[in-house]
C-alpha cells in the first residue's frame, strides 16, 4: 500500500501552478527512487536537470545516452510534473554499437566493461522503470544510435549528451545535435574532462557559453548563442 501512495503521489502533478512544497516533494521522491536505479546520476546532478527544466519549461528535451535511466529519470518526473513537454530517450541499447568506435588497445578499460554488459536487461529495467512511473505518455524512447535518431528529432530546448564516448562519436553528437538546439537553449555535456571530450567541448565553445560546471567540473551546461 505505501508503494501504491508513493506512486500516486508523484504523478498527481501535471501542474498548471505549483509551489515550492510542491517542487520540494518532487525533488525528495525522485531521490528516492534514483537511488534505486543503476547508473550515473548523483542526486546534485539530479537537482540541477530538476531545477534548468522548471526554469526553462521546454517542449523537447533529448537525452542521447541512457543505459537504465538514471539521469533520464529526474529530466522525465519534473516534465510529467509540468504537465508539458516531450523527452526523447536515445540509446541503441547494442552491444556492437556501444564499443564499435572504440580502439580495443587505447581505450582497453571502457572496451572491456562495455563489451561485459547485459544490454537488453538495461532496456528491460529502463520500461519497467518508465511504466512502473507511469512516464511512456511523455517519453518517446529511441532504441536506435544518435546518428540513425537525428532525422526525428528537431527543435531541441535541452540536450543532454552523455552517449559513446568515444573521441568519433563526441564529436559527432554535437556536429548533429547543436545544429538542433534553438537559439538560447541549453547543452548538458557530461564526462567533459575526458580527452576524448576535447574536440566536442572545443566545438561548444565556438557556439555557446558556458552556463554552469557541476560534478567536479565534468559535466558542463551550456547555453547556445
Amino acid at each position: 500500500m505505501k508503494k501504491i501512495l508513493f506512486v500516486f503521489s508523484l504523478w498527481i502533478g501535471s501542474l498548471q501552478s505549483y509551489t515550492l512544497d510542491d517542487v520540494e516533494n518532487l525533488k525528495g521522491q525522485i531521490t528516492y527512487v534514483l537511488y534505486g536505479i543503476t547508473g550515473w546520476c548523483s542526486e546534485n546532478k539530479a537537482m540541477e536537470f530538476i531545477d534548468l527544466i522548471l526554469e526553462v519549461k521546454p517542449e523537447v528535451y533529448v537525452e542521447i545516452g541512457v543505459y537504465e535511466g538514471a539521469s533520464f529519470f529526474p529530466a522525465v518526473s519534473t516534465l510529467r510534473f509540468l504537465g508539458r513537454g516531450i523527452a526523447y530517450a536515445i540509446d541503441p541499447w547494442d552491444t556492437y554499437e556501444c564499443i564499435r568506435y572504440y580502439d580495443r588497445v587505447v581505450d582497453e578499460k571502457q572496451w572491456r566493461w562495455w563489451a561485459s554488459i547485459d544490454l537488453e536487461k538495461a532496456f528491460t529495467s529502463f520500461q519497467r522503470l518508465l511504466s512502473t512511473y507511469q512516464l511512456e505518455g511523455v517519453t518517446k524512447v529511441l532504441r536506435k544510435t544518435s546518428m540513425e535518431a537525428a532525422a526525428e528529432i528537431r527543435g531541441i530546448d535541452i540536450l543532454h549528451i552523455d552517449g559513446d564516448h568515444s573521441e568519433t562519436m563526441s564529436l559527432k553528437d554535437v556536429q548533429v545535435y547543436l545544429p538542433k538546439v534553438r537559439s538560447g537553449g541549453y547543452i548538458w555535456l557530461n564526462d567533459s574532462l575526458w580527452r576524448e571530450r576535447a574536440e566536442a567541448v572545443d566545438l561548444l565553445l565556438e557556439y555557446c557559453d558556458v552556463v554552469k560546471v557541476i560534478e567536479s567540473a565534468n559535466c558542463v551546461l551550456f547555453k547556445k548563442r
